[in-house]
């Protein structure tokens, strides 16, 4: 497994806009529209992350996709784990 050597900014813009369709989740505040907007949304963020990875690190899509989902399960971790701690939900 090579490592791919491209500059911080790059991956930063490209995770950043990748994140962008986040803003839609304010939706999810209004009853019963939000439930519906939020999978779409969910959907289309995990997507544009994949690709962006994909392109910020000239890798395979299946690299791309298994990197997008470590790191989407290692962040739900941690905010579950802070949650713990903080007795939050």
């Amino acid at each position: 497994m090579g490592f791919t050597k491209q500059s911080a900014s790059r991956s930063d813009a490209s995770g950043g806009f990748a994140q962008s369709p986040g803003v839609l989740f304010v939706i999810g505040a209004i009853p019963v529209i939000g439930l519906i907007v939020f999978i779409p949304v969910v959907i289309w963020i995990v997507i544009a992350v994949v690709i962006a990875i994909r392109q910020a690190l000239d890798i395979t899509t299946g690299k791309a996709v298994v990197t997008a989902v470590l790191g989407m399960l290692l962040a739900g971790f941690i905010n579950a784990m802070i949650n713990r701690v903080l007795g939050i939900g």
